[in-house]
């Protein structure tokens, strides 16, 4: 009876280690035990594909809304109809051209159409601890070209002069603006150089080509999962268009209560 007490005793120790044996060979044998490990393994992929489509998706939006910020305010500053040149205002030759003025109001009401058009920006304002005008710079100008020399023999070709200009990244006054390949990102000293005339088009053909009104859009868009990996992205986007019922948008600074948004150029 000792001798058995004893080696029955002696077996117990060794119960646990023969139940987790036989459990982990379950375990093992079991289809719900493959799906698990299976699950573990895939469940972060899963994770950083779907924040990823949110990122990805999430930018695409916010390119298409700065797309559409450039475009639109580039159309509500190309129709101002036929009017009177501004008193402080003289057209250098070729002066024989319609204009039509834009003012202060104008140029603030197409800034703020950013806000309808692209309300993110708001919040994202807010969470940088900035303006929104500070989150989304947009520049506004008149470019002019101006034909070559009568008379010229060589490096024959129009000059883009900037008419008045607007916004945090101005284009600037008596600096003429030189011809860049279309793919370069846009700058405020080039213009595509699809948009210059050729040196063969006479001025009087150039009522639709001879000034354009450009809108430049500066955003720095800040991802929302991947930000401490990829940083920021900035975004650049231009728009051209030439004025629809006139051949040149000047700048009436003369208005009442202009706030200096503008600044008409002294020679274009």
């Amino acid at each position: 009876m000792l001798m058995s007490r004893s080696t029955s005793h002696f077996h117990r120790p060794s119960a646990p280690l023969a139940w987790a044996s036989c459990s982990l060979s379950a375990f093992a044998r079991s289809t719900r035990a493959i799906a698990a490990v299976e699950f573990a393994i895939i469940l972060p992929l899963m994770i950083i594909v779907m924040l990823g489509s949110v990122e990805v998706a999430r930018l695409l939006t916010f390119s298409r809304r700065v797309n559409l910020v450039a475009n639109t305010a580039v159309q509500m500053l190309s129709e101002p109809a036929v009017a009177q040149v501004p008193s402080n205002v003289t057209i250098p030759a070729p002066n024989n051209v319609s204009s039509g003025n834009v003012t202060y109001t104008d140029l603030h009401t197409a800034q703020d159409s950013a806000m309808v058009i692209f309300p993110q920006v708001l919040s994202d304002a807010a969470q940088k601890g900035i303006s929104w005008t500070n989150d989304i710079k947009i520049s506004m100008a008149s470019v002019r070209f101006v034909p070559p020399p009568s008379g010229c023999k060589s490096s024959c070709s129009y000059q883009a002069n900037v008419v008045w200009a607007s916004g945090p990244n101005a284009r600037t006054c008596g600096v003429p603006l030189t011809a860049a390949d279309d793919n370069v990102t846009p700058s405020k000293t080039t213009l595509p150089k699809d948009l210059f005339p050729s040196p063969s088009t006479p001025v009087t053909n150039l009522y639709s080509a001879g000034s354009i009104v450009v809108v430049d859009v500066d955003y720095t868009y800040t991802p929302l999962f991947t930000s401490k990996f990829f940083g920021s992205i900035r975004m650049q986007r231009s728009a051209y268009l030439s004025p629809r019922y006139v051949q040149l948008v000047l700048y009436d600074s003369t208005q009442a209560g202009d706030d200096k948004i503008g600044k008409m150029c002294s020679t274009f």
